[in-house]
């Protein structure tokens, strides 16, 4: 465990780490190394409130996106972001950053030079780097079960873990999952002709990619920060081009996106992770929620099939919410009652009372900590009541 703390609070937020993020708003933090079954090494950071609230406080795992990082539950600040405001509702609030990503990278034995170090996707992230983390959580609190938020990627890890491992849906006495990624969507949702081409012909884009050894995608690089960094400070038209980026990738709905903080939201991603994340994310999309395909010769070696098993979404006992955005293309309707149907656990779903409210804009769109962070504290608050070894933790 390793204690922080930064010196220069004038340095722009398109600089600071996560863990300088925290104490910037004027939190201790914990930093703790944790090394996974397959022996990628990790960091779990802990928010720690200047003024500890008496009795205990009950845990929550936050886990980011895709080619995010822990950031991006800081980056707005201590009056917008979930990670202060669950901290200041009385949770011990953890951050996790998976494998791959700009904190994750590295490993007993591989560098992020080695191809190895490359070969996975948000399965292992879900099979080994979760375990890793809950186990330390409660290991470090000697509490029975923490709480859990998922954003994206980080929703598909968690119905990954708790299908394939069930025994750690004893171990979750609730779990939020913001813009839900996991059963099929139908491609005519994907939100432009490009996209679609993409994951439809990936299995080609993979082979060369693979081919070449291209194994990680979108990372972040000092050189990258500082161009967006610049580029988002420039004067429009220049400085408005990213809203027309994230428009075009994940849905439309510049009016909810801050511009003032446009220059530190880009900085602070894409933050890299594997091409075969991609790759699994598009067999998702295109074929259901299965194990990664590797093609029948493959697949019969390692399954024991020609076709990737799906994964069991029937085991999952854990009380559960989804919340969608009517505006986020890669979490439709369809997906969510998909999820619904299928989890015993599920409890409540929520779709976020606004026409254009997309994929971002659970963890960067404006006012969210007045339109959807109440609704998010609640729920665990209710779970925590019903939970007779944690129903005193909190108010």
């Amino acid at each position: 465990m390793t204690l922080l703390g930064i010196d220069d609070y004038s340095m722009p937020k398109e600089f600071l780490n996560t863990q300088q993020l925290i104490e910037r708003e004027g939190y201790d933090v914990e930093t703790h190394d944790v090394t996974t079954e397959d022996g990628y090494i990790l960091p779990l950071t802990r928010m720690v409130p200047k003024d500890v609230l008496p009795g205990p406080r009950p845990p929550v795992l936050l886990v980011h996106g895709v080619m995010a990082t822990s950031d991006q539950w800081v980056l707005r600040g201590k009056d917008e972001d979930l990670a202060f405001l669950l901290t200041d509702h009385g949770f011990d609030v953890w951050l996790a950053d998976a494998r791959g990503n700009a904190n994750g990278r590295r490993h007993k034995n591989m560098s992020p030079g080695d191809p190895r170090f490359w070969d996975f996707t948000f399965t292992e992230s879900a099979l080994y780097d979760l375990p890793a983390f809950v186990d330390l959580i409660l290991n470090v609190t000697k509490a029975p079960r923490l709480g859990y938020v998922g954003h994206s990627m980080g929703t598909t890890m968690f119905f990954i873990l708790a299908s394939m491992r069930p025994e750690y849906n004893s171990k979750i006495f609730g779990s939020v999952h913001l813009a839900p990624v996991g059963p099929r969507y139908p491609m005519d949702k994907i939100p432009t002709f490009f996209m679609r081409l993409i994951f439809t012909r990936f299995d080609f884009l993979m082979d060369l990619a693979y081919s070449s050894e291209f194994m990680e995608i979108g990372a972040r690089t000092p050189r990258f920060v500082s161009a967006s960094y610049n580029w988002c400070n420039a004067p429009p038209p220049l400085s408005d081009m990213w809203l027309d980026i994230v428009g075009y990738i994940i849905g439309e709905h510049r009016e909810n996106l801050d511009r003032k903080n446009r220059a530190i939201q880009l900085a602070h991603f894409p933050a890299g992770s594997s091409a075969k994340t991609l790759h699994h994310l598009a067999q998702v999309f295109s074929s259901g929620f299965r194990m990664f395909d590797y093609g029948p010769e493959k697949n019969l070696e390692k399954y024991n099939s020609t076709e990737p098993p799906e994964f069991p979404l029937n085991k999952i006992t854990s009380s559960i919410f989804l919340v969608r955005g009517a505006n986020d293309p890669w979490t439709t309707d369809q997906g969510v009652t998909h999820l619904k149907n299928n989890i015993p656990g599920w409890k409540k779903t929520q779709v976020v009372d606004d026409p254009k409210f997309s994929h971002v804009d659970f963890v960067i769109g404006m006012n969210t900590n007045e339109t959807l962070y109440p609704d998010v504290i609640q729920f665990l608050k209710n779970e925590l009541r019903n939970d007779s070894f944690l129903e005193n933790s909190i108010s």
